[in-house]
């Protein structure tokens, strides 16, 4: 009988520790909802006007934390690249890394969660600006 309460104690405490599950699915954004993040939207200073950007938009919805501090819930990321079509497409990629390129790439976040819209240019040691 002791032998049978530590091993359910061993499994509740395993199962206490290990990290929650992460689970994330991605979905395409309806015109609506663009329509709201791009009329909401404060471009980052030095920036070009939206209508310079090719815009991608990708949505995702997320349910438990990698790390801590995760975001979680449905968002909408989106990522904007100077010239090309100025216009809306599909994200095709999961994900597009930061590469230094000032505002000519600049990198949306939308969380239907808090209603939040965030902005920035993708730069770390030049100084954005308008290209």
């Amino acid at each position: 009988m002791k032998f049978e309460s530590f091993k359910l104690l061993l499994l509740f405490i395993s199962v206490s520790l290990s990290p929650t599950a992460h689970a994330e699915e991605n979905w395409d954004v309806d015109m609506p909802t663009i329509v709201y993040i791009e009329s909401h939207l404060v471009m980052p200073p030095h920036s070009c006007h939206l209508g310079d950007y090719s815009r991608f938009y990708q949505g995702s919805t997320v349910t438990g934390e990698r790390f801590p501090g995760d975001i979680t819930g449905k968002s909408v990321h989106g990522w904007y690249e100077f010239g090309g079509d100025k216009k809306i497409h599909p994200a095709e990629e999961e994900t597009v890394q930061g590469t230094d390129q000032g505002c000519h790439r600049i990198f949306v976040t939308y969380s239907l969660e808090t209603g939040n819209i965030t902005a920035a240019c993708d730069f770390s040691f030049r100084e954005p600006r308008c290209p």
